[in-house]
């Protein structure tokens, strides 16, 4: 759920100030991407100790 969220609320944000500076598109898609190593960090450090 961590990872989801995070992906979600990253290309949000993305999106959000693409909108604003007139490349929603291409932003939205960095947000995506950066959401998913935010994930995997947010995952990894969960779940480091199993």
């Amino acid at each position: 759920m961590e990872m989801l969220g995070s992906i979600i609320a990253c290309a949000l944000a993305g999106y959000g100030l693409g909108w604003l500076l007139g490349l929603a598109v291409p932003l939205g898609l960095l947000g995506l991407f950066v959401g998913l190593v935010v994930g995997f960090i947010l995952v990894h450090a969960r779940f480091r100790r199993i």
